[in-house]
């Protein structure tokens, strides 16, 4: 135990620093995939150097990629690890890691505790950022929070799909009730009436079955659920509203 505790090192050395961290989120197979790419400037050292990153404490599946060598070998103490950069005989003074693992997709917060000072740092939610950090001090831990992103991402396109259904249902409409008053023509625009509006009427009623599988995922806050159900079911509503006028004409 005391050999194993003195090849460790226990506090990164004024010389060693990460240039740059891109932290990329996406959602896999019900996971929330994290992948860093790290750009590390080497100590100026003889001695055996090792590169030392924290995980979070849900973290699994870790693979490590130094230069594109792939280490398998890596010395693990409950989430501090500890890669030998010396066996690699790298001949550079800045190296290149990358590094893949998974989180649940129940997890709320994503937390980085960063063990080198660090020049800058990007997160990206699914290729679009969401966090920058310039000139972190180590040991500091920051954090991002993906719920609150997840919700923003699916009440923002439901609310764009539903803006565009309004304007076609508002266009639909009113031409409906302008065209009724012209008795030549009424039947016609009453056939061309009753097909938009059942196919709109079908597209919302898909866009209800998608809210509600994403609810059952936890995708989406109940919060955001009901607003957006409330939203969808009172245009579904209004449409097959206007399909009974339209049949009874």
């Amino acid at each position: 135990m005391i050999l194993f505790a003195l090849l460790l090192p226990n506090v990164a050395s004024s010389d060693e620093h990460i240039n740059e961290n891109v932290i990329k989120i996406s959602e896999i197979n019900q996971s929330y995939q994290i992948k860093e790419k790290i750009t590390y400037s080497l100590p100026q050292s003889n001695d055996t150097v090792y590169y030392s990153f924290i995980l979070p404490e849900q973290a699994s599946d870790l693979k490590i990629y130094v230069e594109n060598n792939v280490i398998n070998n890596a010395i693990n103490n409950a989430s501090l690890y500890h890669v030998n950069l010396s066996e690699l005989n790298l001949s550079k003074n800045e190296i290149t890691v990358d590094l893949t693992y998974f989180i649940p997709l129940e997890t709320t917060m994503f937390s980085k505790t960063l063990y080198y000072n660090t020049s800058k740092t990007e997160v990206f939610y699914e290729n679009e950022k969401i966090s920058s950090n310039t000139n972190q001090i180590a040991p500091s831990t920051f954090q991002v929070k993906l719920t609150k992103l997840t919700d923003d991402v699916s009440f923002n396109l439901y609310t764009l799909i539903l803006i565009v259904l309004l304007i076609v249902i508002i266009i639909v409409t009113s031409w409906y009730g302008f065209f009724k008053k012209k008795n030549g023509q009424a039947r016609k625009r009453n056939f061309e009436s009753s097909e938009v509006l059942t196919t709109e009427k079908k597209l919302l009623l898909d866009v209800l079955k998608e809210i509600e599988k994403m609810h059952r995922n936890q995708k989406i806050s109940d919060d955001s659920y009901h607003k957006l159900k409330t939203h969808y079911k009172q245009q579904t509503v209004e449409i097959m509203s206007v399909l009974e006028d339209i049949k009874s004409d």
